[in-house]
């Protein structure tokens, strides 16, 4: 090219270059004469809307020529305002025009990024079309949101909406930045804007056209008026002060998980669920990390397979249960119920991926070892560990065969007998409070035999093969100062004390000996600990739990020493692992409000590095502490689903809370919170709150209850049935609807001992709080539905529970009204004695429909006892297999029942259980002697003789605890057939009690 030619093209170069630096001297000018006029209006609606005297923040306040433009209404209603805007032109700009307008008294601008500015408390914070471009607007949204007065305070937003979707001015707006340095945005539509909202936690409140704005067919201006959720707002302001992104012992976690491989842990995943000729339908693709170090999983189609991409196995197996759940309509729960899976895998209609929001899924109470698998073999625990698997489940507690690790740590480095060893460890089915400090010795039929100590091991080891197969990071166990006695006397110069008197038990089993955290030996058995482990599993997570004070006070009440004492765990952990992460129940922090104050637990709290702790909030669900203690004074933490006791089997739970709670505590977390996880005590009771809560964790935004309810209700019967939709929709609003529904699920009256005194709605209550008659419609709808779904192992097992809910709430309205005419003395013997019969009547109703479930029978229980004196005799002779069974029977049967021997029934029945076998064999003989006394005590005008009916039940229990009598392990009649007939026995024979009335009774009762 000739010079010549170059000559208008440099300058026009150079004519361009002009004009943009003309237009970025005058861009403010350009500003106000482009947007001004339009956003005038906008202010005056929102200075209309604010009452005299208010304080608001004008985020975004550009020139503020719309804002002085109203300056006399700022002056007549005294309204003040701070401005902020992250553009130096505009402000200064601003900055003139006020004091050309003599405005500043009222109005302060300041240049600074809204994420940045803190001030407040406002009326009210406004965005005038500025939200959308905000680089996270739902984070803007939350930060202004604590800058708001609680409870008064508003958001104001004006904004342009295309109503009608459109490619030209999509590509076109964001050009007009280039024309006029003015950033316009992108378009935005209504939809988008109201999921913004909805993600900051804030309530749309009034969604109105803004007076006087020009609209057009395919755009219109409008005013959204905004209060934050009370939750959110009390959890924004605690979390003002805490700084955010201690996440370094997460990291160092992830970090250091041991490589595995996604594809090979799925393929065996698929192998073992589905069959084989699945593995060729399914093609497995590892992802790359995410740039935020969350799982990711995407479904797609590979030619005629059904592709899964992930980046973990969890997310992998997440994501094969995903398309099971949503495309196939099928699922796995704990009861390993039947997945309904075709011949030929179908495609996904679109490309799919999702993404965690919380780093982890935690999963497991240090109890429900005790409560639900502590008599499992290998079989049970490989489907359980992909059930974990296939629910995203990555941070699972590991506990199983610990006692050979403490033995060998003990008898090796301490020189603790074995006979005092045997005198340490609690019996099989109570190792969970053995391991907690809680109790010590194996009663009746003790001590733990070796050969149960040997298989746990074994067992163990195969346990963390699998969860390591599928890069879960197990919480393993850890010292918390605990010991034998028998460790006094090797080392009487050592520093002991002994822990409060839990659960009531005699010297022989309570008080366990315990090193106090400040003496060396402490730290030196907590590495010895940890290194014995490490040796006998050639592994470690690096991931420790251990509890110093469950359900036990401290004897002290110095910070010092508190914070000593926490300091000491975590410097025996280290001493043994440098990057060891303890992981803390918070537990005792619900357990014991009133001598955990805030100074103490932020003393406790103090004695870890913020990178070396996580906390379980314990029991997010009902009594939530993190928002009493600023989010634990900024230690990582997680969301916990505590909602069961004792593997209690009554139907209750507070789906609303789990369906929002957890996102609105991760808004509100500054990134301290770090997963959602599970602690219910006993599991096979009311998955459909587990399987919500482990959802939560791959969630932005909180759920819809209802909408999920029904796609609930249509996998677990793979079908929709508008009978199955109807009665889970009954189910919803009243067993499921228990707001903070503290101390467990219901307690059916048949589990308890029978006196005068089981009325009240405290921990494993006894009481409903909802409308009975909302479970007889449930029961009623699926009943219904029983010609199309019968066959569905999981609506059998639905209509059992439901059904046993209803005689449940029978049995409680029956002792109401047989409480009430004994104590009035004015009904006739006949009808006093003819409701006790009726009483027992329905118990054997209840019974009746237990029988036919297999998921609701004692002889499984038992039958797995009993199975481990098999596994673990190896050669041993008939007499020791017999020893051995008699072992297990008996801690399978106490546990259920008397939990404990000579502790005044202190945890009688805390682990109570509708069962069959248990219902006819144990509760029903129990309520036959005590109704009998009711009969024969109000024939003969007299008052139940207690003393002599305790005496007589005590008997017969502690001759029950002994016994041998098999129960069935098999189902015995149709549940349908079974349930349809007491329905009709109930319900067509018996007018329904308004809930007016029953709530009358309850009250007089």
């Amino acid at each position: 090219m000739s010079s010549s030619s170059l000559t208008p093209v440099a300058v026009t170069a150079v004519a361009a270059v002009a004009l943009y630096g003309l237009i970025r001297l005058t861009r403010a000018r350009i500003y106000d004469g482009v947007i001004v006029n339009l956003t005038t209006g906008w202010y005056k609606e929102v200075l209309d809307r604010l009452p005299k005297g208010s304080k608001f923040l004008d985020v975004g306040i550009g020139t503020g020529l719309a804002l002085i433009n109203n300056g006399e209404q700022l002056k007549l209603k005294s309204i003040t305002v701070d401005g902020v805007d992250y553009d130096k032109d505009y402000v200064v700009r601003c900055d003139e025009l006020l004091k050309e307008k003599q405005l500043t008294s009222h109005v302060q601008v300041h240049h600074a990024s809204i994420y940045d500015f803190k001030a407040g408390p406002y009326d009210a914070v406004y965005f005038s079309s500025s939200l959308m471009l905000m680089p996270d607007a739902v984070k803007a949204l939350q930060h202004c949101v604590s800058m708001l007065k609680p409870k008064t305070g508003r958001i104001y937003v004006t904004q342009t909406i295309q109503t009608s979707h459109s490619k030209l001015v999509e590509l076109g707006k964001p050009l007009l930045k280039f024309l006029t340095t003015i950033d316009f945005g992108t378009v935005t539509y209504e939809d988008d804007l109201l999921n913004t909202f909805k993600k900051a936690g804030i309530t749309l409140i009034e969604h109105v056209p803004i007076s006087g704005s020009t609209m057009t067919s395919t755009r219109s201006f409008r005013l959204f008026v905004l209060e934050p959720m009370l939750y959110v707002v009390i959890c924004i302001l605690l979390m003002q002060s805490i700084s955010c992104g201690v996440e370094a012992s997460v990291a160092r976690l992830k970090k250091n998980a041991e490589p595995h491989d996604p594809v090979a842990a799925t393929q065996g995943l698929i192998h073992r669920r589905l069959g084989e000729k699945y593995i060729d339908q399914i093609s497995l693709r590892v992802l790359p990390s995410d740039p935020d170090d969350l799982d990711v999983f995407e479904l797609g189609n590979d030619g005629d397979k059904l592709e899964i991409a992930a980046n973990s196995a969890t997310a992998m197996a997440y994501g094969l249960h995903w398309y099971f759940k949503s495309v196939l309509r099928t699922q796995t729960d704990w009861e390993n119920h039947n997945l309904q899976v075709p011949e030929r895998l179908p495609p996904v209609d679109k490309h799919v991926r999702r993404k965690r929001s919380s780093k982890f899924s935690y999963y497991q109470n240090v109890d429900t070892v005790s409560y639900s698998l502590w008599a499992w073999s290998w079989p049970q625990w490989e489907k359980h560990i992909d059930w974990m698997a296939l629910n995203g489940i990555n941070m699972p507690l590991a506990f199983t065969g610990q006692e050979k690790v403490w033995q060998n740590t003990f008898h090796k480095y301490y020189n603790v007998s074995y006979e005092g060893l045997g005198k340490f460890f609690a019996g099989s089915a109570f190792l969970s409070w053995g391991r907690m400090g809680n109790l010590r010795g194996s009663w009746v039929k003790g001590p733990l035999p070796q050969a149960f100590i040997d298989n746990q091991y074994e067992l163990q080891l195969r346990i963390l093969q699998r969860m390591r197969e599928f890069g879960m990071i197990p919480a393993l166990p850890a010292f918390a100062g605990h010991v034998p006695e028998e460790l006094k006397l090797r080392l009487p110069n050592a520093n002991f004390t002994r822990s409060p008197n839990w659960g009531n038990f005699s010297e022989e089993h309570c008080c366990v000996y315990m090193i106090e955290p400040t003496d060396p030996l402490y730290r030196e058995i907590g590495k010895a600990f940890l290194d014995e482990q490490r040796a006998l599993y050639n592994y470690t997570s690096s991931l420790y739990q251990c509890d110093t004070y469950m359900e036990m006070m401290p004897e002290f009440d110095d910070l010092n020493e508190l914070k000593g004492a926490a300091q000491a765990v975590i410097d025996g952990m280290t001493a043994a692992d440098p990057h060891a992460v303890w992981l803390m129940q918070g537990w005792p922090f619900v357990d014991d409000p009133h001598y955990w104050t805030r100074p103490r637990v932020k003393a406790y709290l103090d004695g870890v590095p913020t990178d070396k702790l996580i906390i379980l909030d314990f029991y997010s669900d009902s009594v939530p502490i993190w928002n009493k203690m600023d989010n634990y004074f900024g230690k990582n933490w997680i969301y916990c689903v505590l909602h069961n006791f004792g593997g209690n089997t009554g139907l209750r739970g507070d789906l609303p809370t789990v369906a929002t709670a957890p996102i609105l505590a991760k808004w509100a977390g500054n990134d301290t919170m770090i997963g959602v996880g599970l602690t219910m005590e006993g599991i096979f009771q009311n998955y459909v709150v587990y399987d919500l809560t482990l959802q939560m964790a791959w969630e932005d935004t909180p759920l819809d209850v209802n909408t999920w309810v029904s796609t609930y209700a249509a996998r677990r019967y793979h079908t929709r049935n508008e009978h199955v939709e109807q009665a889970w929709s009954y189910l919803l609003r009243s067993v499921y609807n228990r707001t903070l529904a503290y101390g467990g699920v219901t307690k059916n009256l048949v589990c308890l001992i029978p006196h005068w005194r089981l009325l009240y709605d405290r921990f494993q209550p006894t009481l409903i709080k909802y409308d009975p008659n909302d479970v007889i419609l449930a029961w009623k709808e699926l009943l219904l539905a029983g010609k199309a779904v019968h066959d569905v192992d999981t609506y059998r097992h639905d209509l059992v529970d439901v059904t046993k809910q209803f005689l449940s709430n029978k049995l409680l309205e029956q002792y109401i009204h047989l409480k009430t005419i004994f104590s009035a003395k004015k009904a006739s013997a006949n009808e006093v004695c003819g409701l006790t019969k009726t009483i027992l009547n329905t118990m054997e109703h209840l019974e009746e429909i237990l029988a036919t479930n297999e998921d609701f029978l004692l002889g499984n229980w038992i039958g797995d006892a009993l199975k481990l004196a098999g596994d673990l005799s190896g050669d041993n002779d008939v007499a020791t297999r017999t020893q051995l069974q008699e072992y297990y029977e008996y801690e399978a049967r106490n546990q259920v029942t008397r939990w404990g021997d000579n502790n005044n029934e202190a945890i009688h029945d805390y682990a109570g259980k509708e069962w069959s076998g248990l219902v006819k064999g144990y509760y029903i003989p129990r309520w036959t002697m005590w109704l009998t006394e009711v009969c024969d005590a109000y024939t003969n005008n007299r008052e139940v003789d207690e003393k002599k009916m305790k005496e007589k039940r005590i008997k017969f229990e502690l001759q029950w605890q002994l016994g041998h009598e098999s129960y069935p392990t098999s189902t015995v009649g149709d549940s349908l057939a079974i349930s349809k007939r007491l329905y009709g026995e109930y319900i067509s024979t018996t007018t329904l009690i308004p809930w007016e009335l029953f709530s009358e009774l309850l009250s007089v009762a």
